[in-house]
């Protein structure tokens, strides 16, 4: 009779353990990072690297693409060339963003 008891009080103990363990919650996901400030298109008002700015660039939506391309052809002379060296190097769509940024920056 003491074995079926101790059988059965071990039991408990089990199934009590795995339904509690079974109730913790896992480990909280990690807090995302605050999410980075968009580059603006006046690198002079920033404190990121030309780099990073530049990596940035990449990620622009086709709406603040189109924002700045507006703002940049207003210099015709300086466009022009850019334009001229990006088909050169056959750049197309994005990745012809950067070359572009960089171009009119410097």
């Amino acid at each position: 009779m003491l074995n079926i008891r101790t059988g059965v009080t071990a039991l408990a103990f089990v199934v009590a353990s795995s339904v509690a363990f079974a109730q913790t919650p896992a480990t909280a996901p990690a807090k995302p990072a605050p999410a980075a400030k968009q580059e603006t298109m006046k690198p002079a008002t920033t404190t990121t690297s030309s780099s990073s700015a530049t990596e940035d660039v990449k990620n622009w939506t086709d709406k603040k693409w189109n924002a700045a391309k507006a703002e940049w052809q207003k210099d015709k002379a300086k466009w022009n060339t850019c334009d001229a060296q990006s088909k050169a190097k056959h750049l197309t769509g994005k990745a012809s963003w950067s070359f572009f940024y960089d171009c009119m920056k410097a």
